[in-house]
């Protein structure tokens, strides 16, 4: 359902957003650092904050309203940008031999991520279902989200839970159908740069004989992808 590129439009959607609604830089002095992780995390609680008013107002997280929300987004940090764009920042406070460390921190959290999804109860039943019932345009006041029992036992688990992080996984999964098939491009190629070296990182999907390449392709940022979950060989 969700993919790398749609999860990476959410991140950047996520920091024009919390570009938009960070104080200027004369008020609040800060390094291009501070100003991109900072901007990053009030992003990505505005958006949650701003797809949870839509979706109770509304009843469904539609590709309309996530289309919407992100273009106002996106374009007011665009604005800030543009119009801050000469104004100074601070030196940032890592030292240079520390920041090759800290960007290699988030390619390999990355790169776990993509090799090793969260294939367990909570992520699957609680998130990546809800996930996918908005991103099919389930109501949020249907059977589906307020049904704890059916034919085949336990529907729904915990409707109460908040609906921030299903309402993220839905975003990412409508970026991903606007960008189609580009989506599967960078976990193939991460695929075939981490087949070889280990087969620690892609222990889920590894299956003697078969090429780096199609192992590759096998790889999801969450065991829901495309509604098929990720299959051991036997």
């Amino acid at each position: 359902m969700m993919g790398f590129l749609g999860g990476l439009l959410v991140v950047l959607t996520a920091y024009l957003a919390g570009r938009l609604l960070m104080p200027n830089r004369t008020h609040y002095a800060r390094s291009r650092y501070e100003e991109l992780t900072t901007s990053i995390l009030l992003g990505l609680a505005t958006l949650m904050t701003a797809g949870m008013a839509a979706t109770w107002a509304l009843g469904t997280f539609s590709f309309g309203i996530a289309t919407l929300l992100s273009l106002g987004f996106a374009g007011g940090g665009v604005w800030r940008i543009r119009r801050e764009w000469k104004q100074a920042v601070e030196p940032c406070a890592f030292p240079v031999w520390e920041r090759p460390l800290m960007l290699s921190l988030a390619i390999g959290s990355v790169a776990m991520t993509l090799a090793w999804p969260l294939n367990e109860f909570d992520p699957i039943l609680h998130f990546g279902l809800k996930g996918k019932l908005l991103f099919g345009g389930e109501s949020i006041r249907g059977e589906a989200f307020h049904a704890l029992t059916g034919e085949f036992g336990r529907i729904m688990t915990h409707p109460n839970y908040p609906l921030g992080i299903p309402i993220m996984e839905a975003w990412s999964a409508h970026f991903r159908r606007m960008v189609g098939s580009l989506d599967s491009i960078p976990s193939c190629l991460l695929g075939v740069l981490f087949a070889r070296r280990s087969r620690v990182w892609i222990a889920p999907f590894w299956c003697p004989g078969r090429s780096s390449w199609s192992i590759g392709c096998g790889l999801h940022p969450h065991p829901l992808c495309d509604g098929v979950p990720p299959q051991r060989c036997t």
